[in-house]
């Protein structure tokens, strides 16, 4: 019984490990997005 809750247990730290990774790029990839649309429509901007 032990054993199977520490597994339980290590999957689930494993889980969370995943989750904030996903969560990291997501966000970092959402950033580099922004940016483009920032720079896109500051060019659009300044050619006007």
């Amino acid at each position: 019984v032990v054993e199977d809750y520490e597994d339980q247990q290590e999957d689930r730290r494993i889980e969370l490990r995943m989750y904030k990774v996903r969560w990291i790029w997501y966000h970092t990839v959402l950033g580099a997005e922004l940016l483009a649309v920032v720079l896109l429509l500051l060019g659009i901007y300044i050619k006007l």
